[in-house]
């Protein structure tokens, strides 16, 4: 099902969620970390997070995906910094479990 971003109803997108090709970005410049969330089926918004680690240069960046959760584990040149976010099927089913129980 092809959808038209500027006419996608809630309902629509929910169906289409768990099919969706959607991939994580990164990208490192000496002290800021990038994080873009891209996906083939249908245009984000607020997609993008820029971190600034002031003076400290970014060394390496792991990630680590659970059922739950997407960490990242940032090193920098003085410290070990840790993002967790909540793993985005979580935040699709939650949406999906809320659509059916309005309808």
């Amino acid at each position: 099902m092809a959808l038209n971003p500027q006419f996608v109803t809630i309902a629509e997108l929910a169906k289409t969620i768990s099919c969706c090709h959607c991939s994580l970005a990164r990208r490192t410049c000496h002290d800021v970390l990038e994080l873009v969330e891209v996906c083939l089926d249908f245009d984000l918004q607020g997609n993008q997070l820029r971190v600034r680690f002031n003076g400290s240069p970014i060394v390496s960046v792991s990630v680590q995906e659970t059922s739950r959760d997407v960490v990242f584990l940032i090193t920098t040149a003085n410290s070990v910094h840790r993002l967790a976010f909540t793993h985005p099927a979580l935040l699709h089913s939650r949406v999906s479990k809320t659509l059916s129980l309005d309808q």
